[in-house]
C-alpha cells in the first residue's frame, strides 16, 4: 500500500508518520511526505491512502482533495484538521474520514482499519476470459458466475463475459474474498447482494439467482458474517 501525509507543519508530518507506522506495525506499507498540496499534485501519484491537512499553505486541503481526486478517483482521503465545524465540507470533496487533530490518536486507528477493509474489496483476480487472455477482474464488479453449457459465464457490474476456466479453479480463487456457492453451478459476490426472499437472492445487477434449499441457513450466515466484518 502507498500512502502521502499532507501536512505544512514538519512536526505535525513526523508525528503522523510514526503513529502510522506504530498502527501497520510490520506491513510493508510505503509513507511519502508532503507540505504541500502543490507538491502532492505535481508529484503525480496515485496513493492508496491520502492523510490531508486541512490547513495548508497555498493550495487549502479541500481544493487539493478536489484536484486530486480527478485524477486519482479511488484514492482515500482522511482529512485532519482542528476546525470541526468545517466537518460538513468534507463530504462535498468524498473524504472518506474527517479526523479531529486533538484526537488522532484515538481515531486513526478506526479510519486506518477501515481504509484497509474497503480497499481489500478493490483487490484483483486473474481470470482467463476467451476472446480476451488473462486478465485482472475486479472483484467488486464480479457478481456471480454461473455455470451454462458447461461454460463459467462471469456476470459483472456492467456485462458478461465467457470464463474458460473450471468453476472449481474459479472458486479457489475466489475463496476467503466475500463469494458464496449457492447452489452447484452458481458462485454469487456476497457483496453484490442487495436481497434475499426464501430461495432467491436479487444481485446488484438487477439478476436474480436461485439459492438451494440445503444451502439457505449457510448463506444466511456468511451474508450476515460479511456485512458485519466489512461494514466501514
Amino acid at each position: 500500500m502507498l500512502v502521502a501525509i499532507v501536512d505544512g507543519e514538519k512536526y505535525c508530518r513526523m508525528a503522523t508518520g510514526k503513529l502510522l507506522r506504530g498502527l501497520l506495525g510490520n506491513k510493508e506499507w510505503e509513507i511519502d511526505y508532503y507540505e504541500s498540496g502543490e507538491q502532492l499534485l505535481e508529484k503525480g501519484q496515485e496513493y492508496d491512502i491520502v492523510l490531508m491537512d486541512v490547513d495548508l499553505m497555498g493550495i487549502n486541503g479541500f481544493e487539493t482533495t478536489r484536484r486530486y481526486k480527478l485524477y486519482y478517483p479511488e484514492s482515500l482521503i482522511i482529512m485532519l484538521t482542528t476546525h470541526n465545524e468545517l466537518i460538513e465540507y468534507g463530504y462535498m470533496v468524498n473524504v472518506f474520514r474527517f479526523i479531529d487533530k486533538d484526537k488522532i490518536n484515538e481515531r486513526l486507528p478506526e479510519a486506518i482499519h477501515s481504509a484497509c477493509k474497503l480497499k481489500k474489496k478493490w483487490d484483483t483476480v486473474p481470470m482467463t476470459i476467451k476472446g480476451y487472455g488473462e486478465i485482472d477482474v475486479p472483484l467488486r464488479t464480479i457478481v456471480y458466475i454461473e455455470m451454462i453449457n458447461r461454460k463459467a459465464v462471469l456476470h459483472t457490474s456492467k456485462d458478461k463475459f465467457i470464463c474458460t476456466e473450471k468453476m472449481e479453479e474459479i472458486e479457489t480463487k475466489l475463496q476467503g474474498k466475500g463469494f458464496f456457492r449457492c447452489h452447484r453451478g452458481c458462485m454469487i459476490s456476497l457483496d453484490n447482494v442487495i436481497d434475499y426472499d426464501n430461495y432467491v437472492i436479487k444481485m446488484s445487477n438487477r439478476d436474480n439467482v436461485e439459492l438451494s434449499v440445503r444451502r439457505y441457513k449457510s448463506f444466511k450466515d456468511a451474508y450476515i458474517k460479511r456485512k458485519f466484518e466489512y461494514a466501514i
